[in-house]
């Protein structure tokens, strides 16, 4: 674990991590004893920054740089709109794209917006991964688009069979999660 992983582990845990033994519901529809909030992370001018430090020095470590950075709003909209940013000012630029989770009857009625044009390889980004549903919404949207996934880069993979479902479905794209749960030691018993 890179030192500033260690310092996002240490910052999510301590901000982020909510214990309820009676459970939690989960976007996945299982409950769990443990919630990890991280739009806390992502609405934080500490956080935020640390996550788009790691997710652009992840991005240009790929064989190819990619041309977009996107995902299913809502998790992957600050991430997204974080390493915009950064890699304008490092003078790499992305653009950014989200994917809605259903076309609106109003407006453009665009599944993602601001698309890149086909053929364009992007990395898909993620808060929280479970079962990797709404990751796996992305992406198929994104291939429907014609754009090529490059990287899948998730804040925090929860170790429950959403990152083998994901390597699955592009297994020629790297999967890369910045933490899992087993960073975690308060963790590694639930």
């Amino acid at each position: 674990m890179t030192p500033k992983q260690e310092e996002l582990r240490r910052f999510i845990e301590e901000r982020c991590l909510i214990h309820r033994p009676e459970g939690i519901r989960l976007a996945s529809g299982k409950i769990s004893r443990y919630y990890l909030d991280c739009r806390v992370a992502l609405l934080d001018p500490r956080g935020l920054p640390l996550v788009a430090e790691i997710v652009l020095e992840k991005a240009a470590a790929l064989p190819e740089r990619p041309d977009a950075i996107g995902g299913a709003i809502v998790g992957a909209v600050p991430i997204t709109a974080a390493v915009v940013l950064l890699s304008a000012s490092r003078g790499t630029p992305m653009t950014g794209f989200m994917v809605r989770r259903e076309v609106k009857a109003h407006g453009t009625q665009k599944k993602i917006e601001n698309a890149p044009p086909p053929g364009s390889r992007v990395v898909i980004v993620e808060d929280v991964v479970t079962t990797g549903g709404s990751t796996l919404d992305a992406i198929g949207a994104a291939e429907e688009a014609g754009l090529r996934i490059a990287a899948v880069i998730p804040l925090v993979d929860r170790e429950e069979g959403g990152g083998d479902a994901i390597r699955a479905r592009v297994p020629a794209a790297s999967y890369q999660p910045i933490l899992l749960k087993s960073d975690f030691p308060a963790l590694r018993e639930s």
